[in-house]
């Protein structure tokens, strides 16, 4: 894998500060392994102007903040070739075509990711607030696509888009703070949505195995995943 990044940070008095980047892959697991792919990236952030405006005495910081970036996933390894597998007949060796075939056009999965946060501080520091929207989507999604009629052989294909769509929660604090002793906790939030938007192959029972079995429904507009977390540290 081969990478070029460049970044560019703009800071005026500390009160705006910006970013601008971007980066280049190039990998030999894409069908294309010449190709570079590019994913900018950006992000702004400043110190809101409500406490110069007004007398707040209660909070000492807000900060806005607002970020884009683009990533990819690496492609599986060994996805654009068609693998043999080991057989034995009658005592001799020999070799099988397997039932996965290669696709010499695969393409890295990318995500587009936009988020919008603010930070915020109360008495001194000693109460802060994190809070953080996202919406992520990715594209190209690698999903196996039969290309026999009875199901037999499949093939990597990027036939899937998804869509995250999350809220992220901290409430941290220092109640107690002395000269020997200091007593800090955090709260946490978390909350994400998974929606399959597009799948370009039929609907499939995805399952595996671990402690319990796990079963997912591979259906275009269904929601796959609903993750909620609550932490608190003490």
């Amino acid at each position: 894998m081969l990478v070029y990044s460049l970044q560019q940070e703009a800071n005026w008095e500390d009160k705006i500060v910006g970013t601008l980047g971007i980066r280049w892959d190039k990998s030999t697991l894409n069908g294309n392994s010449t190709e570079y792919y590019a994913f900018p990236r950006a992000s702004l952030r400043s110190i809101s102007p409500i406490l110069t405006f007004w007398n707040v005495g209660f909070m000492n910081q807000l900060k806005p903040r607002v970020a884009y970036g683009e990533t990819a996933g690496a492609v599986n390894f060994g996805a654009t070739f068609t693998p043999l597998g080991g057989t034995n007949i009658g005592g001799l060796l020999g070799s099988v075509v397997s039932t996965q075939i290669g696709n010499t056009m695969i393409l890295p999965e990318t995500a587009k990711e936009i988020e919008f946060g603010i930070d915020a501080g109360f008495f001194n520091n000693r109460l802060a607030l994190e809070a953080t929207y996202y919406i992520k989507s990715t594209q190209n999604n690698i999903q196996p696509k039969s290309i026999t009629f009875n199901g037999c052989h499949t093939t990597p294909s990027n036939e899937a888009e998804l869509e995250n769509k999350g809220i992220e929660l901290s409430l941290s604090g220092t109640p107690i703070e002395t000269a020997n002793f200091r007593w800090s906790s955090r709260v946490m939030f978390w909350k994400n949505d998974l929606l399959m938007t597009k799948l370009g192959i039929p609907t499939y029972i995805s399952g595996a195995f671990d402690l319990v079995l796990v079963h997912s429904c591979m259906q275009k507009d269904t929601p796959l995943q609903r993750s909620l977390v609550v932490l608190l540290l003490l």
